[in-house]
């Protein structure tokens, strides 16, 4: 002790034998861990000094113990010299109840919850047996922990195994886990995926970086498994993480997954060039969650540099009157998609005014009674079907103008307007329906089915059959009727029905 700078002369040592005693035991444990580099040398000065200046007080806890017959061990001691103090909190135990070793136990740990602990002393025991089944060998968890036992031990216990897998994540990603109260399954998921870490590397990073930095960060992700509601054209953009960190989020697997599937779709090697953000470049930025809505207003999509945004929901994407994405560039792309459905049964408009504006959904995508608006391409993409009915899709005329509908199953449309500047039209799906459309004057349209052309060239007219693009009703190209052979032959030159890839 002297050789740390701490005067022992005028140092008060107890008032009885058995104080006198756990003096003596203190100061050798001490001295002891500060010799053996137990202790660090930049904390053994103030190690040695909050001892001595609280050594009475921890010596009548140990005396008081020893005098009961439960003499406190090794562990105990280090843990009551490290916080010595709060020695009177901790040694406030009546040492002949049978529980008292193992809340001196606790509250020696965990100065700070001495009070609840005391309050819940008979779940002393069960406490202590659930830390020493998390806390890793050698190993102190951090008070977070603690108070996550005292308030839900149930939840504690079932998070278990992630701590012991994974001891360096805080205590705060399982309180704001939480938070969020997920079902039981939903939570077990999310566990399970936090223990074994990321399944699959994303494009472009390296699987050691993921793995770490997924360990680090789920935190950060944790909005991920959250619900985001927007109204008024009020959007937080700090929501907006960059796409390589959302990757690497054990949170955004199964979305991340149906992003991939509906990329996938793209199957015709003349659109593979017009595909949506690959999100492999790190210059694409992702809004996540469970549940996300937008209402009506005006919304302001911002970034230092050109870079394409992708907002998508696990569950569920919600569009209700009209509302309008701004881009701080024209060259950005936005991409609305759900790993489960998109709603837009109270939507009327969609726009943005950027280079593209998409929507993917797993579930089947309807489109009713809604514009859509993007200076360049509209692109919308369903792993099951297409329903469009009475909407109005619309480009700027000043770049590719293309329109394009992708679907594993089928794609169904009824009165379909196009702005006069569309130059491009194309659609894919096992069975293509369409009626009421015309397609404008000059536009290209590709039309691609299971089965393709009949007879290589033309559309089925007037019912429905499975696999076949088929023209119902009034459809027109540039005003002029297409809806037989010989007026397809005059006026659908630019019409083209082909099979998919």
């Amino acid at each position: 002790m002297r050789e740390l700078g701490i005067d022992m002369k005028n140092v008060d040592i107890g008032n009885s034998l058995g104080e006198l005693v756990a003096v003596a035991g203190l100061l050798t444990t001490a001295n002891d861990n500060i010799k053996s580099g137990a202790i660090s040398a930049d904390e053994a000065a103030n190690y040695a000094n909050n001892l001595v200046t609280n050594l009475v007080d921890t010596a009548k806890t140990f005396a008081n113990a020893a005098a009961a017959g439960t003499p406190l061990g090794e562990d105990f001691q280090n843990n009551l010299i490290k916080n010595a103090d709060k020695a009177s909190d901790i040694g406030n135990v009546d040492f002949s109840d049978p529980a008292a070793l193992s809340l001196v136990d606790l509250k020696s740990r965990f100065p700070e919850h001495a009070a609840r602990i005391d309050q819940n002393k008979d779940q002393a025991q069960k406490y202590v047996d659930l830390l020493d089944r998390a806390t890793p060998s050698g190993g102190q968890l951090d008070s977070g922990f603690m108070k996550l036992l005292l308030d839900d031990p149930a939840y504690f216990e079932s998070i278990i195994p992630t701590i012991v897998a994974n001891p360096q994540l805080p205590s705060e990603l399982f309180s704001e886990l939480k938070k969020l109260n997920l079902q039981s399954t939903e939570l077990t998921k999310v566990l399970a995926d936090i223990q074994v870490g990321p399944n699959a590397v994303p494009p472009g990073s390296p699987p050691n970086e993921v793995a770490q930095n997924t360990l680090q960060g789920e935190a950060g992700m944790l909005g991920l498994l959250d619900n985001h509601s927007f109204t008024d054209g009020i959007l937080d953009t700090v929501l907006f993480v960059a796409s390589d960190q959302v990757l690497a989020s054990v949170f955004f697997t199964e979305t991340s997954d149906a992003y991939t599937a509906l990329s996938d779709l793209d199957r015709s090697q003349d659109s593979a060039s017009d595909s949506g953000p690959g999100l492999d470049d790190g210059k694409e930025l992702i809004l996540g969650g469970k549940e996300i809505s937008f209402s009506t207003g005006s919304y302001l999509l911002q970034s230092a540099d050109p870079v394409d945004f992708l907002v998508a929901s696990s569950d569920k994407l919600t569009l209700t009157g009209n509302v309008v994405f701004n881009s701080s560039s024209t060259d950005s792309d936005l991409i609305l998609m759900s790993a489960g459905m998109i709603d837009l049964s109270g939507a009327s408009s969609i726009s943005f005014d950027g280079d593209e504006l998409g929507l993917g959904s797993f579930d089947s995508l309807e489109v009713k009674n809604v514009d859509l608006k993007s200076s360049n391409q509209i692109s919308l993409r369903s792993l099951d079907s297409i329903v469009i009915n009475n909407s109005k899709m619309e480009t700027s005329g000043k770049g590719a103008d293309f329109i394009h509908l992708l679907a594993a199953n089928q794609i169904q449309v009824d009165n379909m307007r196009f702005s006069e500047s569309v130059k491009r039209i194309a659609m894919e799906a096992m069975t293509i329906n369409l009626s009421n459309v015309n397609f404008p004057s000059s536009s290209t349209v590709n039309l691609n089915s299971l089965y393709g052309g009949i007879d290589g060239k033309y559309p089925h007219f007037n019912s429905i059959q499975y696999g076949r693009v088929n023209f119902i009703e009034k459809i027109r190209y540039g005003s002029q009727s297409v809806m037989d052979r010989a007026s397809f032959d005059a006026h659908g030159g630019n019409i083209t029905i082909g099979k998919s890839n």
